[in-house]
């Protein structure tokens, strides 16, 4: 259904990440809803619950994860000016001093470990930008059906598609009901009380 899919996490590179650093820095609890600090000093070690990250400008949703992840390894002193973190459920979060970090990295020798994170981070740049940048509405609503429909059924379920869909492209949930209308009729999708069931082969126009 779609030739070029979202890159491969590096799960056994950032468990062994996250375990090298269990015992540094300081764990935090954030609400659902809250701020996630992300300051170029620290690194954070999200173990537990999911958080999104927003372009501040205009509220788009950039990134959203549900599973244990770092941020902040790729140093940026403007990070914090152009971008948010909230946590969508309540998280546990571990606020690692950037030269703590560095130091455990060293001591450990997981340098191939740290790469291959960054070096996803970066595919999954790529992958947005190839899917996202420069692209007609519905082909917008397309690839992020085709995204949402890669998710595993239980998080799909708790899923708005429709503001799914405006987080991520700002279109209007008028013209994202329409095109929802009109691709049910001609039996693409299933969507029930908002939720994507099932998509079949999604036409490349609209």
């Amino acid at each position: 259904m779609e030739t070029y899919p979202l890159p491969e996490r590096p799960e056994e590179a950032i468990t062994h990440l996250i375990n090298a650093l269990q015992h540094s820095g300081e764990l935090r609890h954030f609400a659902s809803g809250a701020p996630i600090p992300a300051r170029p000093e620290n690194i954070v070690v999200i173990e537990r619950g999911s958080l999104s990250m927003h372009r501040v400008m205009d509220s788009l949703t950039m990134i959203e994860s549900t599973r244990p992840q770092l941020l902040g390894i790729t140093y940026n002193n403007q990070f914090s000016q152009h971008f948010t973190i909230k946590a969508e459920s309540a998280c546990e979060a571990r606020i690692v001093p950037r030269s703590e970090f560095e130091a455990i990295i060293e001591a450990q020798q997981l340098w191939r470990e740290l790469l291959q994170v960054v070096s996803w981070y970066y595919d999954v740049l790529y992958w947005k930008s190839y899917h996202f940048l420069g692209r007609q509405s519905y082909t917008l609503i397309r690839n992020c059906l085709i995204e949402l429909a890669a998710k595993d059924e239980q998080e799909r379920d708790e899923i708005n598609a429709c503001d799914f869909i405006r987080g991520k492209t700002n279109l209007s949930q008028s013209y994202i009901l329409k095109v929802f209308s009109d691709l049910r009729k001609g039996d693409y999708i299933d969507i029930s009380r908002g939720r994507l069931k099932t998509i079949n082969k999604l036409p490349e126009r609209y």
